[in-house]
């Protein structure tokens, strides 16, 4: 249930709802007809706040809307977890979205801080937190004494403070060269365009939600005004808690060797380091060849960044400054860090037992070894065998690995079968 990105969703044994990326508007769930009895249980049916809009200037009505959201998402949950199923999934975005939103509140360090919003909107934080306590304790009540939970979160949170345009640095540099004329005038008009929506949407409610699949669109102008023909790199559509710039590969690319490429994502490093020494901030670089790996390596960002410990956010449009000592957007003051959460409950599960070393791609093949299943041998992690009390199944069982290549064979051979047997 709402998993981020999970759009449209597809056919499974079990059903599937849409999470942040998709409309309440569009066909969000599997089957078709549980969107309507979602509707029916739950009142309507919010899938995200999009907080950074103009709709949200007023904190009382965001407080308002995430109350609503997380109403509805107890109804959800409640309703789709007594359905009969092996797994259930569900995604609560109102943690995300409420740091966001509000630690302006909560740190006093902020540059947005005001201590007499401060001390009227903390509360209502500590109320959010409050209110999803008590949607997993109905969880806790609702499932089987043989169930086991886990509560996990794919980042931590922190302050942001400031703001850094990687595009507008990389102009200043000479490594970014915009097109003038025609693609410039089209760049302005969509950029007006999404403002026009932006205040329009607060006196709509239900045109952020509306809108939000097509931020994207929106957020691509900048791209038809670079000149490929003369840029050496340049950062494309990515969050903001970190940066990414890609070295032109392009056929059109004045950069036509490894050799000049590999020179130019080195000066880049060099000088990126330099300015934000003379900004007094502190920058962690990384080549993507250092920190990843696998068959898919050559699409990834050639050189990533971070400044001031995920504090500074780094933004890819365009911008007059190159770096501002306030966020980009007063209505987004907290930011993703690195560290996320594992929790684990239940008959199979250690009790105090603290974890050391776990990393978000450890879930999936923890998960298959807890249901019986063999991990594929080409999955990234491994069990947490560490979670598991010693007279329980899955510690006692030893973890089993299969062959991708072996398991490709074996569907195959399956899918000719059913085909023979004209079940298919």
């Amino acid at each position: 249930m709402e998993l981020p990105g999970l759009y449209p969703p597809y056919a499974i044994n079990g059903f599937m709802v849409s999470g942040v990326g998709a409309s309440p508007h569009d066909e969000i769930t599997y089957p078709k007809e549980l969107k309507e009895k979602l509707l029916d249980i739950c009142g309507g049916y919010m899938i995200e706040i999009p907080y950074t809009t103009s709709r949200y200037s007023r904190p009382s009505l965001f407080l308002t809307d995430i109350m609503k959201l997380l109403d509805q998402n107890e109804k959800a949950i409640d309703f789709l977890i007594r359905q009969d199923v092996d797994i259930f999934v569900g995604i609560i975005s109102a943690t995300d979205f409420a740091q966001h939103y509000m630690w302006k509140f909560l740190d006093s360090t902020h540059p947005l801080y005001d201590k007499k919003k401060a001390e009227k909107y903390k509360p209502a934080f500590l109320q959010i937190w409050q209110r999803i306590d008590k949607i997993m304790g109905t969880v806790l009540t609702k499932v089987a004494n043989d169930t086991n939970i886990l509560v996990v979160s794919d980042h931590g949170f922190g302050p942001h403070k400031q703001s850094f345009y990687i595009n507008s640095w990389l102009e200043s540099e000479g490594y970014l060269v915009r097109k003038k004329g025609r693609s410039e005038l089209l760049a302005k008009l969509q950029l007006l365009l999404s403002k026009i929506i932006d205040k329009t949407a607060i006196l709509n409610s239900e045109l952020p939600t509306l809108f939000a699949r097509k931020s994207k669109k929106y957020a691509k102008p900048f791209l038809h005004q670079i000149d490929m023909k003369r840029t050496m790199a340049f950062a494309a559509y990515h969050a903001t808690n970190s940066g990414k710039i890609y070295i032109n590969t392009s056929s059109e690319s004045p950069l036509q060797s490894s050799k000049d490429r590999e020179k130019i994502k080195e000066q880049i490093a060099t000088k990126l380091r330099e300015t934000c020494n003379k900004l007094n901030m502190e920058v962690n670089i990384y080549f993507a060849s250092d920190i990843y790996f696998g068959k898919f390596l050559h699409l990834a960002p050639d050189i990533l960044f971070e400044i001031n410990n995920f504090e500074c956010s780094v933004h890819y449009k365009f911008n007059k400054f190159i770096h501002k000592t306030v966020p980009d957007n007063p209505n987004h003051s907290g930011s993703h860090r690195i560290n996320g959460i594992f929790i684990a409950h239940g008959p199979d599960i250690k009790e105090g037992t603290q974890i050391q070393r776990a990393k978000i791609y450890d879930i999936a093949p923890t998960i298959l070894h807890m249901f019986g299943l063999s991990v594929p041998d080409d999955m990234d992690g491994r069990v947490l065998t560490e979670i598991f009390r010693e007279d329980s199944e899955p510690a006692r069982r030893p973890v089993r690995y299969i062959k991708v290549s072996e398991e490709r064979e074996r569907i195959k051979d399956r899918i000719e079968r059913l085909r023979r047997e004209r079940r298919l």
